[in-house]
């Protein structure tokens, strides 16, 4: 066998294995798939907030395209149109749907948080607690397949909150649990795993994320969604991150500068991803 059909054959072999490889160093972004409704959407759609509909249009269409999940980074604790909050209740039941919620103890009456969002085997000490918040309607709340907390606003995160004196998620937990597909276990000397992969946090059971170098976030519009238009065919076997990328949200401060808040989530959760061992 000569030289070159030596090489050509090793090559070939190696295939399987380097395959093997990349499906366990998997990156965030063949795990996830980021949907933004920006301004060609609203030009398209109609000035955000949207009803509640589109919005289950579009867990409905991501269902259909192969998505195996949707994060949804909006606040579902009040009610809108009685039709609309329908068609989205019953759009949870396409698709595993996490929804977020939020500390606020000025909120006098807060939506019940189900008992099976809270993490009963652990009591921690974290940084961020509170007894009142913005909690998913309870319509909502049944059919999320998880509820995850987001009260950071920088690249310190906490992963656990306390909600009521009870432990509870962060939305970036309920996130790796998706894109891993493994539910989060809290070890001692604060390792969190999640199946065969680690993370180390600190002693109140947070994380730093490193800063994005620039800020160029690569999404697929909500209103290509929506058409099914070809590059809505890349969210096929990812969890799905809706968002909003418009004129009308506040930034976040990072390290690079003032960041629109849920770009900024987005930066979060990939560095954090990309820190799991």
């Amino acid at each position: 066998m000569t030289p070159c059909k030596r090489q050509i054959r090793a090559l070939f072999l190696c295939i399987p294995w380097l395959m093997t490889i990349s499906s366990v160093f998997a990156s965030f972004d063949s795990d996830f798939a980021v949907v933004m409704i920006d301004t060609n959407s609203e030009a398209k759609l109609g000035t955000f907030i949207f009803d509640r509909s589109l919005l289950a249009q579009g867990i409905e269409k991501a269902a259909e395209l192969g998505a195996r999940g949707v994060v949804l980074k909006f606040f579902m604790d009040r009610e809108k149109s009685a039709s609309g909050d329908k068609q989205f209740a019953d759009a949870l039941r396409k698709v595993p749907v996490v929804l977020q919620a939020r500390m606020d103890d000025t909120e006098a009456h807060p939506n019940p948080l189900p008992d099976r969002f809270f993490l009963k085997e652990l009591q921690a000490k974290t940084k961020v607690s509170g007894s009142s918040g913005w909690i998913p309607l309870p319509a909502f709340a049944m059919g999320a397949a998880d509820v995850g907390f987001v009260d950071f606003g920088s690249v310190e995160v906490p992963m656990l909150e306390t909600y009521q004196g009870r432990t509870v998620k962060s939305l970036v937990v309920c996130c790796l649990e998706v894109g891993t597909g493994s539910r989060a276990s809290f070890e001692k000397d604060y390792v969190a795993s999640f199946g065969k992969k680690l993370l180390r946090l600190d002693n109140k059971y947070g994380i730093k994320a490193n800063r994005p170098m620039k800020d160029q976030l690569k999404y697929i519009p909500f209103h290509s969604l929506l058409a099914g238009e070809p590059e809505a065919a890349g969210v096929k076997g990812k969890v799905v991150i809706i968002g909003y990328d418009g004129a009308h949200i506040h930034s976040t401060t990072l390290p690079i500068g003032g960041v629109r808040a849920h770009r900024a989530f987005v930066y979060v959760l990939k560095s954090i991803y990309e820190q799991l061992e």
